[in-house]
């Protein structure tokens, strides 16, 4: 896997690139939902892409989101920001290409 940034990664092979996300999740028992303390490391599938373009646009977005689920973004000129702020985050990061 390649990292991105920040627990997201992609693979490539001959035809597509697959998103993927890395978090650590607490453990919950079957049947009760109670947390349990175990910590795992799970690895999304988010989708899979036939350009590393479309699949950045699409991080982007899901990075915005992320921002809303956490309250950080409350307005509409705070989403714009945010997503200004990832595209430029994410062009630094892959510009070389």
């Amino acid at each position: 896997m390649i990292e991105i940034i920040n627990g997201w990664f992609y693979e490539a092979d001959e035809s597509q690139y697959t998103l993927i996300h890395e978090y650590q999740k607490e453990m919950t028992e079957f049947g009760t939902g109670q947390k349990t303390g175990e910590i795992r490391t799970i690895q999304e599938v988010i989708g899979y892409y036939t350009s590393i373009a479309s699949m950045i646009i699409k991080l982007s977005k899901l990075l915005a989101l992320e921002r809303i689920r956490n309250g950080e973004i409350k307005t509409i000129e705070q989403h714009i920001t945010a997503l200004r702020e990832i595209k430029e985050q994410l062009e630094n990061t892959i510009l070389p290409f």
